[in-house]
């Protein structure tokens, strides 16, 4: 995923709720996937975040990302 730039300009508590509301559904879904995280702030890429999911189950995966997807922190996210 590539962050929107917008996302930079919000305050510290505003980035500190938005941020526990999506690693709260990353968690969730961390019971049922088996999950990983990598920041790629700082390398040559076009992305800026990379979830790698592992499951037996495409359909939880895109619903996985779909919830992701609905929460606030979702808005400032691109798919890359």
């Amino acid at each position: 995923f590539r962050v929107n730039p917008e996302w930079r300009k919000l305050g510290s508590a505003d980035k500190i709720d938005i941020k526990n509301e999506f690693a709260s559904i990353f968690e969730d879904y961390s019971r049922q996937l088996l999950t990983f995280s990598y920041s790629l702030v700082g390398f040559d890429s076009k992305a800026d975040l990379m979830l790698w999911r592992i499951s037996d189950s495409l359909d939880l995966i895109q619903e996985m990302t779909s919830s992701l997807y609905r929460t606030k922190f979702g808005s400032y996210l691109e798919t890359t």
